[in-house]
């Protein structure tokens, strides 16, 4: 789950990313908040990037007459132990905890995975994350479930987004279509730096 300046997730059954038809899955960040009627990007009203996100989180500190404009301000406000902050995080987490207890619910997960700027504010974060996915998820669901912050650090986004790319490229699928249609880079198409020892070989 990314927790940044919005909200997304990447859902893994059995080591598969599942994307869906439209290659949509995961859209976290658009689940609606109860009760919510703060404007969202997407168009719509009430959903958890407009209430729980980093940019939902500064929009709420500069209402309140704090100085920021990004959220790692708003982290770093948490670890000095600033009250407005602490609280706007903590209550962030919790309806954080609250989209996810569905998910909990639906899929019964072995661990959920975060990473992003709220993760700074860790234990502030996931004390609000548990408590609304607590109140919320089965207990059958969710008494094995392990909620961990990402050993990739920032760079798990940009790993996850290569290894989509070389999934995508490397799906047998995709490769029968490209040598079907000759289009599959042989090592003939690679750059002379690389000696193509990364290619198919066209010997």
């Amino acid at each position: 789950v990314k927790l940044g300046t919005l909200i997304d997730a990447a859902i893994v059954v059995n080591d598969a990313p599942v994307r869906g038809v439209g290659n949509a899955a995961g859209s976290l960040g658009h689940i609606k908040v109860i009760g919510s009627t703060e404007p969202c990007t997407c168009g719509g009203v009430g959903c958890l990037d407009a209430v729980a996100s980093g940019g939902a989180l500064v929009r709420q500190m500069v209402r309140a007459g704090l100085d920021v404009s990004h959220v790692s301000e708003v982290i770093h406000l948490v670890g000095e132990g600033h009250p407005q902050a602490v609280l706007a995080v903590r209550e962030a987490g919790k309806r954080i905890g609250e989209a996810l207890s569905s998910i909990v619910n639906l899929l019964n997960p072995s661990v959920i995975s975060t990473w992003g700027f709220l993760t700074g504010a860790e234990s502030v974060l996931f004390a609000g994350i548990r408590e609304g996915m607590y109140q919320a998820a089965l207990p059958r669901a969710s008494d094995q479930l392990h909620l961990v912050v990402t050993a990739l650090g920032e760079t798990a986004g940009v790993r996850g987004a290569a290894l989509r790319v070389i999934d995508e490229i490397l799906d047998p699928a995709a490769v029968d279509r490209a040598l079907e249609l000759g289009t599959f880079p042989t090592r003939a198409h690679a750059p002379q730096s690389l000696g193509g020892s990364f290619l198919a070989r066209d010997d």
